[in-house]
């Protein structure tokens, strides 16, 4: 009966917490369509727009290759004769796709703030301290929420 009332209890509070994930990713997509700033002109819009779309269209084909060699990489892992050699090289591989994705998200910040104004740049790069980044880069929330540049980020999506 214990046993029970233990995993009940447990699975309660992974449920709950992964509604609080939830939640937050919702919280952040929402932040991200509110994401413009109010200087720029329509012409730093539409360049903004389609660098980050050609960025993104890079960064899926590059997430999806490294998910196809991590599969691989499992696959050699556990193979009834692992070689560790074949193994050490897919990592490699793994390696180089996620350096090209970090590579292509500062190629793409790089890019986004070559299209702004000297005043817009200051603003941009004074964000860079009160955003949080994940691994691979991507902007998930402001650690200020009185933001002065939102939009400006190259990583602010207006889905």
């Amino acid at each position: 009966m214990k046993t029970k009332l233990f995993i009940l209890t447990v699975v309660f509070f992974g449920v709950l917490s992964a509604g609080n994930l939830f939640a937050q990713n919702a919280e952040n997509h929402k932040h991200n369509k509110e994401c413009l700033m109010d200087d720029l002109s329509d012409d730093q819009k539409t360049k903004i727009e389609e660098i980050k779309l050609n960025s993104e269209k890079k960064i899926t084909v590059l997430k999806a290759d490294i998910k196809i060699k991590e599969a691989e990489l499992k696959k050699l892992e556990v193979s009834d004769n692992p070689s560790e050699k074949e193994i050490h090289k897919k990592i490699d591989e793994i390696a180089v796709l996620k350096a090209d994705v970090h590579k292509e998200n500062a190629s793409k910040r790089i890019a986004v703030r070559n299209e702004l104004t000297p005043e817009q740049r200051v603003k941009y790069d004074m964000s860079k301290s009160k955003h949080m980044y994940s691994k691979d880069g991507a902007h998930l929330h402001h650690k200020n929420a009185d933001c002065e540049h939102k939009g400006v980020h190259p990583d602010c999506k207006n889905k």
